[in-house]
């Protein structure tokens, strides 16, 4: 063991900055300002040199020399009883030091000196597959499609990992690195962005530098006050202003084609996204029809419409005179349909005069038809209740 312990635990103390000097017989000498201070014997026994001057610094290494001299001389010897590692594409090069719920120390002597690795067995027990998976996942964010981690050959990573020689020893294992680079996100006054509840909408406001990053993020809907302290905070005022930009839009489709930030107020775009965060989502489809037919103009006509759909009649799916008159007769529940009569039935003819009646739409989502007292444009200026006061005339109160 002589040989390959001596070079071991050269290796091992000169990684931590402790010379050493050519070997004895049977002793492996530890240098200090030139001098042997110390030497170890091949059994991992530390003594003073006959030669060696005592000082406070040099006395400081002994514990150091002594831990690892220890910990060296039981790992080769471990090293040199442990059995060959037998796994499917693994050289016989590394020993099986130890096994524990499927996963194996395993040690290899290489012309770097000793490596160790941490393996799991897979299901097939052939031990790389795992090891080398974990490793492309996790330098891919922990996350990606089950068709690509499929696709992984695990036993090949896992082998570029460990001949790499990039392995840092612990008491624990050997420790690589993943390649992956830590950043600080939050630099002491800008929150970094986090979703704590659903939202309709998060707009990001860039720097005013014009650098890299955000001064802060609005999560729509909010508190007006919420939204009046991040804007304080930003150095904003309203959604002209050019650093605004939407990064999460679950919006309904139609809403978010129609929403420009450089054209709304944030206001109106806030209490636009609380009254569509109440619908369900049969509602937000009826809303994307509404949009499509009533082509709003700002946040603030959605946001009537999104509140209004009770006066609108939505099938979804139909896309045709004849598919809407078959509804109609068939499951709007109105009529008795009699299956034996269905030759009888013009669905052609009362689905085309139902749509003229009702002047609806037929459009991607379905068809759509309002039915409400005021227009299209006279609903969505303001509240339909404001409107019909506004109609009514003024009031007098007297006092008698």
């Amino acid at each position: 063991m002589e040989p390959k312990y001596f070079s071991e635990l050269a290796r091992r103390l000169n990684e931590q900055q402790i010379r050493t000097g050519p070997r004895h017989d049977n002793s492996l000498p530890v240098v200090f300002a030139g001098q042997e201070i110390l030497l170890i014997t091949q059994t991992g026994t530390m003594m003073r040199a006959e030669s060696g001057e005592e000082c406070e610094s040099a006395k400081k290494l002994f514990p150091k020399v002594q831990q690892t001299a220890s910990l060296v001389h039981e790992y080769i010897t471990a090293m040199e009883q442990a059995a060959p590692l037998k796994a499917e594409g693994l050289d016989t090069s590394y020993r099986q030091l130890a096994e524990f719920n499927d996963t194996v120390l395993a040690g290899q002597t290489a012309e770097g000196g000793i490596h160790f690795a941490v393996l799991d067995w897979n299901a097939e027990h052939t031990a790389l597959c795992h090891i080398g998976r974990n490793h492309i996942i996790t330098i891919h964010g922990n996350g990606m499609p089950s068709e690509e981690y499929q696709q992984i050959d695990g036993k090949a990573e896992a082998l570029k990992l460990l001949r790499s020689g990039n392995g840092s020893m612990t008491p624990y294992g050997v420790v690589f690195d993943n390649e992956m680079k830590l950043q600080p996100l939050y630099d002491g006054r800008h929150f970094p962005p986090y979703l704590y509840e659903p939202c309709q909408l998060t707009i990001e406001i860039r720097l005013a530098d014009g650098s890299t990053g955000a001064s802060g993020y609005l999560y729509f809907p909010t508190p007006d006050q919420q939204l009046a302290r991040t804007l304080e905070r930003a150095g904003a005022t309203d959604a002209a202003d050019s650093r605004m930009q939407i990064t999460v839009d679950q919006l309904p489709k139609e809403v978010s084609t129609q929403i420009n930030l450089q054209q709304e107020a944030l206001v109106e775009v806030n209490e636009m996204c609380a009254s569509i965060a109440k619908l369900s989502p049969q509602e937000c489809r009826k809303l994307n029809a509404a949009v499509a037919m009533a082509q709003p103009r700002c946040a603030s006509e959605i946001r009537q419409l999104a509140e209004n759909l009770e006066q609108f009649e939505f099938v979804p799916d139909v896309k045709t005179p004849e598919e809407y008159g078959k509804y109609m007769i068939q499951q709007s529940g109105r009529f008795e349909y009699d299956p034996n009569l269905e030759d009888f039935y013009d669905f052609q003819g009362y689905g085309q005069q139902k749509v003229s009646a009702e002047n609806g739409q037929f459009n991607d989502y379905g068809y759509i038809s309002y039915h409400g007292v005021l227009t299209l444009g006279e609903l969505m200026l303001q509240d339909p209740a404001e409107q019909a006061q506004d109609e009514s005339g003024p009031h007098l109160v007297g006092v008698l």
